[in-house]
């Protein structure tokens, strides 16, 4: 369970809990969390946050999660 939690250290919680590892891009907002989520494996609860919250998930590398928007536009990266 969160409460009055903030986005990113929810999900910084959540990874360290299941041993990923998150990078989260700073457009990603940091709203405080209010959440019951059980049932789930560590990368589901952060799915579902996202679905929440606003942003999505890309695998970088196996365990290892970047954080971006969902409002993100263009698709260059350097």
């Amino acid at each position: 369970r969160l409460s009055r939690t903030p986005l990113h250290t929810a999900i910084a919680l959540i990874a360290e809990a299941g041993s990923l590892k998150v990078r989260i891009d700073g457009e990603v907002p940091n709203p405080e969390v209010e959440t019951d989520i059980t049932g789930q494996t560590p990368r589901e609860m952060i799915e579902s946050l996202g679905q929440t919250y606003g942003f999505r998930i890309t695998e970088e590398a196996p365990g290892s999660l970047l954080i971006v928007p969902l409002a993100e536009n263009g698709s260059g990266n350097s």
